[in-house]
């Protein structure tokens, strides 16, 4: 329970710390269910210079019933439909393909942590295991999401948007064994 608390407090920081508001209107990632224009029901702010926005999220904890046990780790996806929007004049087949591989990204950073967590049997600590591996896990997430907005010019570049889908898809395909 201790742990569990502990994720729940670092889930915290790390949500105020972002200043990221998770409304209860969201879509946990699904193969199944591709983003649609409908999942986009936030309005832009008056004023705003944004042209659209999504939030996506890697949410994760653990949980170990006893020292005798083994610690369960978790992490999902989620796509916040009240914080995600985009004008309806810019409402293209191209744009929608760029928000989904971005949620894509999220997916495949949560399917590498929990690989990461399979593949860790140790006795480690499991707060500062869960702790490493999510900052890890949101280090490489971030670097990836920096290196496909740049590479595909921010959706722009369709040949790239397109290298990099298939490229997520082989990744995400490769590590379906920890897919939700």
């Amino acid at each position: 329970m201790k742990h569990m608390l502990t994720a729940i407090s670092l889930l915290l920081v790390l949500s105020v710390n972002a200043q990221v508001k998770v409304s209860n209107d969201t879509l946990h990632w699904n193969a199944n269910h591709p983003l649609t224009w409908a999942d986009f029901k936030g309005q832009p702010e008056e004023g705003g210079t944004l042209q659209g926005q999504i939030l996506c999220l890697n949410l994760g904890g653990f949980q170990r019933q006893s020292a005798h046990h083994q610690t369960q780790f978790n992490t999902v996806s989620i796509f916040d439909r009240m914080n995600s929007w985009m004008p309806e004049k810019d409402q293209t087949e191209t744009a929608l393909k760029y928000y989904q591989v971005m949620f894509n990204i999220y997916e495949l950073h949560s399917r590498k942590m929990r690989e990461a967590y399979a593949l860790s049997r140790t006795s480690e600590d499991p707060d500062a295991a869960f702790k490493a591996k999510y900052g890890q896990s949101a280090n490489e997430r971030n670097t990836d999401l920096n290196k496909f907005k740049l590479q595909t010019k921010y959706g722009m570049d369709t040949t790239a948007l397109e290298t990099w889908r298939a490229k997520v898809d082989e990744q995400l395909k490769a590590l379906e064994a920890y897919a939700k």
